[in-house]
């Protein structure tokens, strides 16, 4: 597949996305959409493109309603959507025998903050605290505020009234039994499936805060 085949594909990937919009979060429809994206990208566009569209992980929360899914559903959509137009409008104005993804010489000067920060598929909880800043050059205030959320965002969805080291601690530890080799406590949000040591450690990781502590779950 060439790479003007490539976009085409893509802009008509673009064309399904309200479609998409209307239906359930749990859909099977969203994912074979998503998975035949990634491969028309994979296949035929560069590595920063695929980079550039990567999917979110998705969190796994207990005992939420559908209206919580929902929302996460369709702002991830919205991503989707914003990463298929930059990575469509990057080929427009390169053209497509352009030998690889544009560098930070083949932007704009004016544009190079906006375009690294749009390359990186932040949560987008972080993105609406912390673009406004990041783009006019505030990159302190874009990183408190990208915190901020992420502890706000946090409470939300673990509806716990917890802060710092505490919040974290409960929201993100898991108790592991190595001799059974399962584990026994879980966490309120599931980051990973656990099933491995990296699953566990990239768990462990997002009590952030808290990791000069002694690990819980080690």
């Amino acid at each position: 597949m060439n790479r003007e085949k490539a976009i085409e594909l893509l802009k008509h990937a673009l064309t399904e996305i309200p479609t998409l919009r209307k239906l359930r979060h749990d859909n099977q429809e969203f994912e074979l959409w998503r998975d035949r994206v990634r491969t028309v990208i994979k296949t035929a566009l560069d590595s920063e493109d695929d980079k550039r569209f990567v999917s979110y992980r998705p969190i796994h929360l207990r005992g939420h309603s559908d209206d919580v899914y929902q929302e996460d559903y369709l702002k991830d959509l919205e991503n989707y959507e914003t990463a298929l137009k930059s990575i469509i409008q990057k080929y427009e104005l390169l053209g497509t025998d352009a030998k690889s993804a544009a560098t930070s010489e083949q932007v704009a000067i004016a544009d190079l903050p906006l375009y690294l920060f749009e390359t990186i598929q932040f949560h987008h909880k972080v993105v609406e605290a912390s673009r406004s800043c990041y783009v006019a050059g505030n990159y302190r205030e874009a990183i408190l505020n990208a915190f901020i959320s992420f502890i706000d965002y946090t409470k939300e969805i673990s509806g716990l009234d917890l802060d710092g080291d505490d919040l974290m601690n409960k929201v993100f530890s898991f108790d592991y039994d190595k001799n059974q080799g399962k584990i026994t406590r879980d966490p309120v949000v599931h980051i990973t499936e656990l099933k491995t040591q990296t699953d566990r450690d990239e768990q462990q990781g997002f009590r952030g805060g808290s990791l000069h502590q002694k690990p819980q779950s080690t």
